[in-house]
């Protein structure tokens, strides 16, 4: 039995825990569903919606702003969805609408309309009535946004209210407040969100007029999301899988980019076959030609965690390119040199000779820089061809470091001891 007292990720957990999903979801107080079904996986989600009822469905979308609405409904079938907004009171159904007429990766499929809007040169106790008659109608307490002919100006903060007079003009207490247009990629809210400290964004159609408003704790779920599909992308899985999904759509997910790592790790092979004469004349290149390849696929990793990063943020640019890879290929060097020297020291130690050693520090500092290479053009060549640079990156740049690295090593090695 629910206490009444949960907090909305109490009942989230109570849920994910639950046998049977949706008869878990159902004890949810109906005015915290809307919350609670926002941050369950995807997977649980679907579940839920398609057990539940059309009445209750319609039930939980009573409380929820349009902008969240169309988040739980974007999942259904065009017919049921339909039949849902039909449902709803005439006003929100027409917001949902509109929001959902637009692509779910753009800033307007995150704005809230709960708000009001006042223009300047009028005084604190007008935008009061105006405030008030707001709640009266939603039964919530709207942001009080400014505008001049028609464009947006900005923000009356709840304090103005506090420090000023009934009869003060609004225009001084105005402050500024970050924006975007409302056809924008959701990737530049994430980056506006970290460079402002403003805990929401106005979103603004082409006139600069105002459509509504994106508030913190949708760009939390938005970079939350991020994380995890770019996490998912690194090791080769689809964003839409999660850890309550059937066997058979594991399987289906991940055959494919497991293979193809099958038939890379096969190119490696040959590449070590290749040198299998100096292999069996110095037996010890087998034990260090993991420490060569597994070096370079660290800072691969590590240089296509910064890539995916700034191709999200749009932090790299044309003009800038050259600059970025020059700069991740000098850290590499003198990354490679400091690890180097540590692996002449190792292998000495261990009994190697010192010519063996320099083998293995200059095939390390060597595959560190292709690693890096790799790490940064890999997703560059990716989002080139239209293809998501962070999924299946990491298999790539493993071919890379694992082929080269036996490479470099081996090939030294023939050198100077064939």
């Amino acid at each position: 039995m629910h206490n009444g007292y949960l907090l909305p990720n109490q009942y989230v957990d109570q849920v994910i825990n639950g046998r049977d999903y949706c008869a878990e979801f159902l004890k949810v107080p109906v005015e915290l569903r809307g919350v609670v079904f926002l941050y369950l996986p995807q997977t649980i989600q679907k579940q839920v919606l398609k057990k539940i009822s059309d009445e209750k469905l319609v039930d939980l979308l009573r409380y929820p702003d349009p902008d969240d609405i169309t988040d739980i409904i974007q999942g259904l079938s065009f017919f049921r969805r339909k039949k849902i907004l039909s449902e709803l009171e005439g006003g929100m159904a027409k917001k949902v609408a509109d929001l959902l007429a637009y692509p779910s990766d753009t800033a307007i499929r995150l704005t809230n309309l709960d708000y009001v809007l006042v223009d300047l040169g009028i005084k604190f106790k007008d935008v009061l009535n105006v405030v008030e008659k707001h709640k009266k109608k939603t039964g919530k307490d709207p942001v009080v946004l400014a505008q001049k002919d028609g464009i947006f100006v900005g923000e009356i903060p709840v304090s103005a209210f506090i420090r000023s007079n009934l009869d003060d003009i609004i225009d001084k207490y105005v402050v500024k407040v970050p924006t975007i247009f409302y056809h924008e990629k959701q990737s530049k809210i994430i980056k506006l969100f970290e460079h402002n400290k403003h805990n929401k964004i106005i979103v603004l159609d082409k006139g600069k007029a105002i459509i509504g408003i994106i508030y913190s704790d949708d760009v939390f779920r938005l970079m939350k999301k991020q994380r995890a599909r770019d996490l998912y992308g690194f090791a080769g899985l689809k964003q839409e899988e999660d850890i309550f999904d059937k066997f058979y759509i594991k399987i289906k997910n991940r055959a494919t980019w497991l293979v193809l790592n099958l038939f890379t790790a096969f190119l490696a092979s040959l590449v070590v076959a290749l040198f299998k004469d100096v292999i069996s004349a110095v037996v010890v290149l087998a034990a260090y030609m993991p420490i060569v390849a597994g070096m370079g696929g660290n800072a691969g990793t590590q240089t296509l965690a910064v890539t995916v990063r700034g191709l999200v943020l749009h932090n790299i640019e044309k003009r800038a390119f050259f600059r970025i890879y020059f700069n991740e290929l000098l850290a590499a060097f003198f990354n490679g040199l400091i690890v180097g020297i540590v692996a002449i020291v190792l292998a000495y130690l261990l009994g190697a000779s010192l010519v063996f050693s320099l083998i293995v520090a200059v095939s390390v500092l060597l595959n560190l820089m292709v690693a890096v290479s790799a790490g940064f053009f890999v997703p560059l060549f990716l989002k080139r061809i239209g293809k998501d640079p962070a999924t299946g990156s990491s298999v790539l740049i493993t071919t890379a470091t694992d082929v080269c690295g036996f490479f470099i090593f081996l090939g030294l090695a023939s050198i100077i001891f064939l």
